[in-house]
């Protein structure tokens, strides 16, 4: 992330001489206050500035059938680039509050790790009290005829997904559904109540 990180330098330089320039003062204290604000501006602006890209750029994903490197899917490219790149910032605290302004329908009580890999929002259904752990969620898909898809994920109130799953584009988790870890919604078989207790974002805090 080279242009991120020359950003973030000229930012703390320009904030370190315009500090300096009102105190008088090239201090350590003077260091510190534009080191902290030059990452409290960078974890602010970044998120957002991929939320107002995300909506010039590709407004809303929909469900449907793609020919690939036609105008569907540059947009579709930058968008994930610009989702690696600036990430979620101050929002990693509330990621089901990110992912609703960036288009998706997230219930109340939802719990995302931070090492959740969610994309494509809009085409996302997710109901109250699901719980994702270091799972991967998208629409995506590749096609055999030199296509790819973009399919609607529904997940269903008090569903859980452990790590290492994914949850593939058209997939329906019916209410209370328990995936497994290292799963998938091809083995939905294979879900049961009882890999409710490896979700980790559903285990109480220590004391």
């Amino acid at each position: 992330q080279p242009l991120l990180r020359v950003a973030q330098w000229l930012l703390f330089v320009n904030i370190f001489i315009y500090i300096s320039s009102l105190s008088g003062s090239r201090s350590a204290h003077v260091f510190v206050i534009a080191l902290f604000s030059t990452s409290f501006i960078m974890n602010v602006m970044r998120p957002l500035l991929f939320i107002a890209a995300k909506w010039c750029i590709i407004g809303r994903y929909t469900d449907g059938r793609y020919m690939i490197f036609g105008k569907g899917y540059l947009r579709w490219w930058m968008v994930n680039q610009l989702q690696e790149l600036l990430g979620a910032g101050i929002f990693e605290s509330n990621l089901p509050l990110y992912y609703r302004l960036l288009g998706a329908k997230i219930g109340a009580g939802v719990k995302i790790s931070k090492d959740t890999k969610v994309s494509e929002f809009d085409l996302l259904f997710i109901g109250s009290d699901v719980a994702m752990d270091s799972a991967t969620v998208r629409p995506f898909a590749m096609d055999t005829r030199g296509c790819f898809t973009l399919r609607k994920i529904q997940i269903g109130e008090g569903s859980c997904v452990c790590a290492k799953s994914v949850i593939a584009g058209g997939a329906t988790l019916l209410e209370g559904t328990c995936v497994g870890p290292l799963s998938s919604s091809h083995e939905l078989c294979d879900a049961r109540p009882e890999n409710r207790k490896n979700c980790r974002p559903l285990r109480a805090l220590p004391p």
